[in-house]
């Protein structure tokens, strides 16, 4: 669909020059444990493509939506151009060279906290002494502090933050959530079109089965809400799954029968086919309704 691709080239240019113009002028902590943390445009460009796949499907259903489009058509036509979108732009951001990781640095001066993951709640640190001199204090989520007589570097993951972050909990989330999602798509690519297509293709599904979601409100801006619940909720179920515990919980379940890669692309075609059911029950509903009434 042309709504479609505009929406999905508008987010990615606008939202990966954003990205971009936030590291170098350092209104954003890059992160380098996900990736995307070093500054440079290919790795804006990664976060924005998730960014532009999340949100430019949902845009689309909630246009096909409310122009009356065919539904089987749109979301045809809106998975295929998604994926192939997808994986063209990420075999084209791999071409792009990345630029060398500069060399750990001094960073920071007495009584700056660092953290790491770009907020509270993760590892932290204080720092005692001038910029790059020790000591320094330690701290994890859940264990005692620790006093460490090594200076702090730039090169340790951290970041210097305020305390409790620079942006509320739910806008840090769903961007880690996304360089979470770059970070996958780009692996699955490393590994060869068969295992991107699986994940991506697994994903995609399941976004485009939540038309039925977009159409459950009377009003478009309640539509807008409920594709903005859609759009977090399918991002933290990514997130839960890619974690290491789910991995488990599915290995134990299968009985190792099938890989722990598997197991995201294996909900998300599970809470696709749901979704595609009940758009299915719900049209054969409104349809008999309409015949009794005529």
């Amino acid at each position: 669909m042309l709504f479609f691709a505009l929406a999905f080239a508008a987010l990615f240019v606008a939202m990966a020059a954003m990205r971009f113009l936030a590291f170098r002028l350092g209104w954003a902590a890059p992160q380098g444990q996900l990736g995307d943390g070093r500054g440079d445009l290919a790795g804006a460009a990664r976060w924005a493509l998730s960014l532009a796949i999340y949100a430019g499907i949902l845009l689309a259903l909630g246009y096909a939506a409310i122009e009356r489009v065919f539904a089987p058509a749109a979301i045809l036509s809106i998975s295929l151009m998604a994926l192939g979108f997808a994986f063209g732009a990420g075999l084209a951001l791999d071409l792009l060279p990345s630029p060398p990781r500069p060399a750990a640095a001094a960073l920071g001066e007495p009584g700056l906290i660092l953290f790491g993951n770009g907020g509270a709640g993760n590892s932290a640190e204080v720092l005692l002494g001038g910029p790059g001199e020790p000591p320094r204090v330690l701290a994890d989520p859940g264990g005692p502090m620790v006093f460490a007589e090594g200076p702090a570097r730039a090169g340790d993951g951290l970041s210097p933050s305020a305390l409790g972050g620079h942006a509320p909990p739910f806008l840090r989330g769903v961007a880690a959530d996304l360089r979470l999602n770059s970070e996958i798509l780009r692996d699955s690519l490393a590994r060869g079109p068969r295992p991107f297509l699986v994940y991506a293709g697994a994903l995609v599904f399941m976004l485009t089965s939540l038309m039925c979601v977009l159409k459950l409100g009377m009003w478009p801006l309640a539509n807008l809400f409920m594709g903005a619940l859609a759009f977090r909720g399918a991002l933290a179920l990514e997130a839960f799954l890619s974690s290491g515990e789910a991995r488990e919980a599915f290995a134990s379940l299968s009985r190792g029968l099938v890989p722990a890669a598997f197991a995201a692309p294996a909900v998300f075609a599970a809470v696709g086919i749901l979704g595609h059911l009940f758009s299915l029950l719900i049209f054969f509903r409104r349809r008999r309704a309409r015949h009794a009434a005529a």
